[in-house]
């Protein structure tokens, strides 16, 4: 599990620095401008942003962070690591926190999946298919994948107090 954390924060610092060309005036939440663009209006504007940036291609560092974070995310570190340290916790622990770490443990897969849906939303867009339908799904897996995590985030903080 320790090899699985630290490539979990090797690729965290690898997709972080991928990441900067692409907040832009435009962008200045750059990859999450992207996530949350509800329509084809909007992501366009965001596309035409990270086109018209000079000598960076921010579309292809957009591609290549939202692939990484495929591999990243889904296949190889961040969603192994955390569903195996839940159910580490649920063993070593009796009673509620048992129960809660089996229980994220399995919010942990299902945020890796709609991550998975909204990672190739994006890529979608970003080789120029765009459209109002895929722009609205990747930003409805985002929000609930981002929900998932806060509650998540919220059994987990409120087990430790206890």
């Amino acid at each position: 599990m320790g090899l699985l954390f630290v490539s979990t924060l090797a690729m965290m610092a690898v997709m972080q620095s991928n990441r900067s060309t692409l907040q832009t005036q435009t962008t200045p939440l750059g990859i999450l401008n992207l996530k949350f663009a509800y329509n084809s209006f909007k992501a366009g504007a965001v596309l035409n942003s990270w086109s018209n940036t000079g000598t960076i291609n921010n579309i292809k560092v957009a591609k290549t962070n939202t692939c990484l974070n495929f591999i990243f995310i889904f296949i190889f570190f961040y969603t192994p690591f955390l569903y195996f340290a839940c159910l580490k916790v649920s063993m070593l622990s009796s009673s509620f926190l048992s129960a809660a770490g089996k229980f994220i443990a399995k919010g942990v897969i299902t945020a890796a999946v709609l991550d998975v849906f909204e990672n190739t939303g994006m890529l979608f867009t970003l080789n120029g298919y765009i459209s109002d339908s895929i722009t609205l799904l990747t930003v409805i897996c985002s929000v609930v994948k981002m929900d998932t995590g806060f509650i998540i985030d919220t059994i987990y903080f409120d087990s430790t107090s206890h």
